[in-house]
């Protein structure tokens, strides 16, 4: 489902590891945020990785506060990570 949000929505970019910020529904984060309530339900802090700033600061700094926020919605703490790699942890 989520993918095909993306899709649907043209945000996904020719070389497909890309995202145009500003395609980006508000249903995508809306369902990245419902899998993370899913999976962190005892998480005392949830670590999540901050994107790199956008390219037009001054077009799209606001586009991307709202989705950063609507992914947060109603999560335990929430601490944006900036790293060179993604890196996917999971442990119980």
């Amino acid at each position: 489902t989520i993918v095909f949000i993306l899709q649907d929505s043209g945000a996904v970019l020719g070389d497909s590891e890309s995202l145009d910020l500003m395609s980006i529904p508000d249903a995508f984060m809306t369902e990245i945020n419902q899998v993370i309530k899913t999976n962190s339900k005892d998480t005392a802090v949830t670590f999540l990785r901050l994107p790199e700033p956008p390219r037009n600061l001054e077009k799209e700094a606001l586009r991307m506060y709202q989705l950063l926020k609507i992914q947060s919605d109603n999560l335990p703490p929430v601490m944006y990570v900036h790293g060179i790699k993604t890196v996917v942890s999971s442990s119980n």
